[in-house]
């Protein structure tokens, strides 16, 4: 009962991220070993969102997601309010007002992968290695990887290229 009427009163409340100033755009970089984005990583509180700019969705912290439209990302938080998602997104149709991310990932021996919506399947494999599994339906290809202690997913369309990024901290390896 305590929690619908926090639930009510946090919906209804003036969501922090209002006072935020506007969306900002940033050259997105993916520091995989450090595992952070743009010097943020898991873990962090929702506020640490501010380097991105006022959210283009209502309530993100009532809803629990936060998304940056002109920088084609969005982060989801957990119930204590720290970041533990965010996908790049490069083609919107889940999302048909985000713009098309742009982004570097940075591995370990500070080279760099710069992954735009014309990304392959081929290129995603010759930086990543072959996927741990791959998911393959009627509308996408998913390929799974397994490193640096993080989830990653890569949603391709079926001509193979990047549709989506999505990185979460491996929970497993949380344990």
């Amino acid at each position: 009962m305590f929690e619908i009427f926090r639930s009510i009163i946090k919906y209804f409340s003036t969501d922090p991220s209002d006072s935020w100033n506007p969306e900002i755009c940033l050259n997105l970089l993916f520091d995989l070993e450090n595992r952070r984005l743009n010097g943020i990583g898991f873990g962090e509180s929702y506020n640490s969102l501010k380097v991105f700019g006022k959210p283009t969705n209502e309530k993100p912290l009532y809803n629990r997601v936060f998304n940056f439209q002109s920088l084609g990302l969005l982060f989801e938080i957990d119930e204590r309010e720290n970041l533990d998602f965010f996908s790049l997104v490069f083609q919107n149709e889940e999302h048909e007002n985000f713009y098309s991310s742009k982004a570097s990932l940075k591995f370990p021996n500070s080279r760099e992968f710069q992954i735009t919506r014309e990304t392959t399947n081929s290129e995603i494999s010759a930086n990543f290695g072959d996927p741990k599994e791959i998911d393959r339906d009627d509308e996408e290809i998913v390929l799974f990887y397994y490193l640096f202690d993080l989830n990653i997913e890569f949603e391709l369309n079926l001509k193979e290229n990047l549709k989506r990024m999505n990185v979460m901290p491996d929970l497993k390896k949380a344990k």
